[in-house]
């Protein structure tokens, strides 16, 4: 009794799955080997990829902690403001969304009914309601 049943167990962790690394653009291609100097001034990185495609970076951090101090100190490397998003591995292009590789249902099976709205009586939906009839009825029943 008296004793906190959530009580913090010293021993236990929680899992962060949450993404720690950053794909950073913005800077020059020539000065990314200074890059790895820079994030190391504020936090712990583990490692970072160089993307020639797009010219771009994915800094990968020792923790989420490390990750959340780079976005908040490192926005700023030689004279330029840098372009930080967490990056979770999918690659999205300019122009496209995450969901664009979606199909609408009805598009992918053309034998899939219309929506609700189209299935619907019209008449039915502009039909006076019988509670209006009951309503100029005697209420004595509902007292």
């Amino acid at each position: 009794r008296g004793k906190p049943t959530h009580a913090h167990n010293p021993g236990s962790r929680k899992l962060d799955k949450r993404p720690k690394q950053l794909e950073v653009t913005g800077f020059d291609w020539e000065e990314r080997e200074q890059l790895n100097q820079h994030f190391s001034k504020f936090c712990s990185v583990e490692k970072i990829d160089f993307e020639d495609e797009d010219k771009s970076a994915v800094v990968s951090f020792k923790s989420r902690d490390n990750a959340e101090k780079a976005l908040r100190h490192c926005e700023t490397y030689m004279g330029k403001k840098l372009i930080m998003n967490w990056y979770t591995g999918a690659k999205v292009k300019p122009g496209q969304t995450d969901d664009s590789n979606f199909q609408d249902e009805e598009a992918a099976d053309p034998e899939v009914e219309g929506h609700v709205e189209d299935d619907l009586d019209e008449e039915a939906l502009l039909a006076g309601d019988d509670e209006d009839e009951e309503d100029e009825e005697s209420r004595s029943w509902r007292r």
